[in-house]
């Protein structure tokens, strides 16, 4: 599968950024990025494991939940939460977002179970999934933004 492939399926152009990014990732890289500037500036941040293009098609499989390709693994968690926490939304700083639109996010890395995405329905914003309480969290406004804090 290629990133193109990748594109027609998910119905949406990734970022540029994002595209040359992946040119630069043969398989993986370490990706570190600070949430919290303000209160940790000499926090190097999460370590995210960013995927290469191969790694994003790669099927993942979850007891309860199906199986579907890395960059929709969201679609699982999101269905367990819905069964587990019998609820249709999850909690953000934002506010309650729907589990249909989290489902939708374009996952790019996972730190410690924790997952990177893309949040096409909100123009492309890069958010992070949080797996333990089910909750999501948006890091930047754009793919642009976030790397531009990012450090390889």
């Amino acid at each position: 599968m290629n990133i193109c492939e990748i594109e027609l399926r998910l119905g949406h152009s990734l970022p540029n950024s994002y595209k040359n990014l992946l040119d630069s990732i043969e398989d993986y890289a370490y990706i570190s990025f600070n949430e919290y500037p303000l209160d940790f500036p000499n926090d190097e941040g999460a370590s995210w494991f960013m995927w290469g293009v191969e790694r994003l098609g790669k099927a993942v499989e979850m007891d309860c939940a199906g199986k579907e390709l890395a960059y929709a693994q969201l679609k699982l968690h999101t269905a367990l939460d819905r069964r587990l926490r019998n609820r249709d939304y999850v909690k953000s700083p934002q506010g309650e977002i729907a589990l249909d639109r989290v489902a939708s996010g374009f996952v790019i890395a996972e730190d410690n179970g924790d997952l990177l995405y893309l949040d096409f329905q909100d123009e492309g914003s890069v958010w992070r999934y949080m797996h333990d309480s089910g909750d999501v969290r948006r890091l930047d406004l754009n793919f642009n933004e976030w790397m531009s804090r990012a450090t390889l």
